[in-house]
């Protein structure tokens, strides 16, 4: 049995906030497995390591929007597909800071409206807005933009203006998005929502882009997740996708003997965009005792031949007996006090 468990936010960076005491969770099992694992270079984003256990060896960031268009229904095999999320964008004193589709719940009809709205704007330009899920929207287009974007995990809770389009055509989608606040502002359906004291839909943020990936394989460990990207990323390698189990525990009562397997735990992911330490520490404590004390056990035990932990910048990696190994101890993550 190997497991790996990609786990984005696991580890944040509380300490590049000036003057920040990180709060520190009861994890200590955590701690022995951090300590006593041989580290290695991340894949940045749990949607580079899914795409990476499917057997996709290209550079950067996944084609995600055509990963997810696929989960979420359509036909994603031609043109270059782009994510066109929904978002809102709130402006302070350090900032213009954005926040995505969960703050917003929108529901079908709405989305329709903002569509409709974007489709009457931009049809010279061919462009329409696809909106099959309320926090996934699409544009597809003929081919790449020659610009660079910034995935949304990234610029949730952080100000817009650094993580803004780059390149060749970065002041013609800059300048899209501009027009996009504009056009939405006043829309019939963003003042009900003020009307409501709702969140409105500020604007969109474009990430993601790419064709369709080729040459996807199913891998031989079975994949546990919950989110659009993996049951994507199965559905183009003509691979099952199951549902997440509730622990280790769950999961070893249905795993067959010696089966390996793949899980995303992105519970944590946006704790540290949203400035959210008391989610993140009760987050951390609900892993310990659903995973990280049990996988401990069963790795001392030889019950588990390795764990593999992928926070996003590194991978950390536990065999079987390493716990016992009392000279290896890696520094303490900087999200444990140093």
């Amino acid at each position: 049995m190997e497991l790996l468990l990609i786990v984005p936010g696991l580890l944040p960076g509380w300490d590049t906030l000036a003057g920040y005491a990180p709060p520190q969770p009861r994890a200590p099992m955590l701690r022995r497995l951090l300590a006593r694992a041989a580290v290695t270079a991340g894949d940045g984003s749990p949607e580079r390591a899914l795409a990476r256990v499917y057997g996709w060896h290209g550079d950067g960031e996944p084609p995600v929007a055509a990963i997810t268009a696929t989960a979420d229904g359509l036909d994603a095999g031609t043109g270059c597909w782009l994510r066109a999320d929904p978002v809102c964008l709130r402006p302070d004193l350090h900032g213009v800071r954005l926040y995505d589709a969960r703050a917003l719940a929108l529901d079908a009809t709405e989305s329709r409206a903002f569509a409709e709205a974007f489709d009457r704007t931009y049809a010279d330009d061919g462009l329409r807005l696809l909106t099959p899920a309320p926090t996934r929207w699409y544009l597809q287009l003929p081919q790449p933009p020659q610009v660079r974007l910034q995935p949304l995990a990234t610029a949730i809770g952080r100000d817009i203006r650094p993580l803004l389009p780059s390149g060749d055509e970065a002041r013609r989608w800059s300048a899209r998005l501009t027009e996009v606040q504009m056009l939405f502002y006043e829309l019939p359906a963003n003042l009900e929502r003020e009307a409501r004291r709702l969140p409105i839909v500020s604007g969109l943020w474009f990430w993601g882009s790419g064709g369709r990936p080729e040459g996807l394989r199913a891998p031989s460990a079975a994949v546990h997740a919950d989110e659009a990207c993996a049951r994507g990323l199965a559905r183009l390698a003509g691979g099952a996708i199951e549902p997440l189990p509730a622990g280790f525990a769950d999961w070893r009562e249905g795993a067959a003997a010696g089966e390996s397997a793949v899980m995303l735990l992105d519970a944590l992911r946006h704790c540290e965009g949203e400035q959210d330490a008391g989610g993140w520490q009760a987050g951390v404590e609900a892993l310990e005792a659903a995973w990280f004390a049990p996988l401990a056990q069963a790795l001392a035990r030889r019950e588990l031949a390795s764990l593999t932990l992928d926070t996003g910048a590194q991978r950390w990696r536990v065999r079987a007996g390493d716990l016992w190994k009392f000279w290896r101890r890696q520094p303490a993550a900087a999200c444990f006090g140093g």
